[in-house]
């Protein structure tokens, strides 16, 4: 409990390093932190046999893109320069701001457990494989 709570601080300070830029810092950890889940999911897998998580993983991201392609049709139809920055047209709905505040937030969050469970899966990497052998009695 005392090494995840380590890899859950080191994640959120991680994240929150470069997500605190603007969104191209959002953009740029996201596009690091996925291929590091996918390598470090297919090296366990390779190991210790497949499983689903990291389809899991892929069904949050993809959900996250579709949410992106949302907001940025939202400012392209009111007319907005920028897809995902700032926009101060007067036909954009109020409760954006507010969303795409909530959207960053959410992003921060997964991103960080993300980082953690690279990291968890790094540890349990390292660890040695135990050899069975066949006893014929």
């Amino acid at each position: 409990m005392k090494l995840f709570k380590l890899a859950l601080l080191t994640s959120f300070v991680l994240t929150g390093i470069f997500s605190a830029s603007n969104a191209i810092g959002f953009g740029l950890i996201t596009l690091v932190i996925i291929p590091l889940l996918a390598l470090s999911y297919s090296i366990r897998y390779w190991r210790e046999g497949i499983g689903v998580e990291l389809a899991y993983w892929g069904l949050v991201y993809a959900g996250f893109g579709l949410v992106l392609l949302g907001i940025g049709m939202l400012q392209s139809h009111a007319g907005c320069m920028f897809l995902i920055g700032d926009c101060y047209q007067p036909r954009l709905p109020s409760w954006l701001s507010n969303f795409k505040i909530l959207y960053h937030l959410k992003l921060l969050f997964v991103n960080s457990i993300a980082v953690t469970v690279i990291i968890l899966n790094v540890i349990r990497l390292l660890k040695p494989v135990p050899v069975v052998t066949d006893i014929e009695s």
